[in-house]
């Protein structure tokens, strides 16, 4: 048995003593922790007493269901990934890593007021999710929301490149404010059949197949846009009315 420390790795020490001192922070203690070469800490998560340090132990155990921070500031990979979080409220992260959240079956809202980056497959397959606030986010990946089929609600005010797929097949899609967006990527809303209206006051470029086979559009207004490109708005039968006054050319 030893303490603190069962390897001579440089790194692996490091990781161990940084998680040795986590779990005394959030313990409040000082006292030296027992690491076991095959359980890790496990003996010391086990004794660990119901009280300040409930969240710490529902997280570890797998049973918090909410997420309300203000201290993380960036969400690593797979962070929190296949969770049973059904709310997260992120308020100091800036940056959430390539799958952080992935497989949060039941996670329902995530608000990240100062979040920039949001990356590859991050939210991948809450097929529950509904909405979601980041209202500072400016780089997105086109697959960050892959497999989220009940988002409903989407607001990213700040983002200037709507990436192609980004909201492909969300069904259940009906509003979203991408109100400084510049380009719209191919495909990035195609298959939102529940989408009746779309305003883009900044918007330039909109890509092949945009916003393809939205059935219940029935209003856009683009008064920027200048390129549309093949079949932005095909089939989209509902269509009553349109403004695209700069117009000058489509493919």
């Amino acid at each position: 048995m030893a303490y603190d420390k069962v390897v001579d790795s440089q790194q692996l020490d490091g990781a161990i003593r940084a998680t040795a001192d986590a779990i005394r922070s959030k313990t409040n203690t000082t006292d030296k922790l027992q690491w076991d070469k095959q359980i890790g800490f496990e003996n010391v998560i086990n004794d660990m007493q119901i009280g300040s340090n409930d969240d710490f132990k529902n997280f570890i155990e797998g049973n918090m269901t909410s997420i309300d921070d203000n201290t993380l500031t960036s969400i690593g990979p797979y962070a929190f990934a296949y969770r049973p979080f059904t709310n997260v409220r992120l308020l100091s992260a800036q940056t959430i890593a390539s799958y952080a959240f992935t497989s949060c079956n039941e996670l329902t809202s995530v608000d990240l007021p100062l979040v920039q980056t949001i990356n590859t497959m991050a939210f991948n397959s809450c097929t529950s999710l509904t909405s979601i606030n980041a209202p500072l986010v400016r780089t997105m990946s086109g697959s960050c929301f892959n497999g989220c089929e009940n988002l409903s609600y989407m607001n990213f005010p700040a983002i200037n490149y709507i990436p192609a797929y980004i909201c492909y097949q969300m069904n259940n899609l009906q509003t979203i404010d991408i109100s400084k967006a510049t380009q719209i990527g191919l495909y990035a809303f195609g298959e939102c059949y529940s989408l009746t209206s779309i305003i883009c006051p900044n918007v330039t470029n909109i890509g092949a197949s945009a916003f393809n086979s939205c059935t219940n559009l029935s209003y856009i207004d683009f008064p920027k846009a200048t390129f549309i490109a093949r079949s932005a708005f095909g089939g989209c039968t509902s269509l009553t009315s349109a403004n695209f006054p700069l117009v000058s050319s489509t493919d």
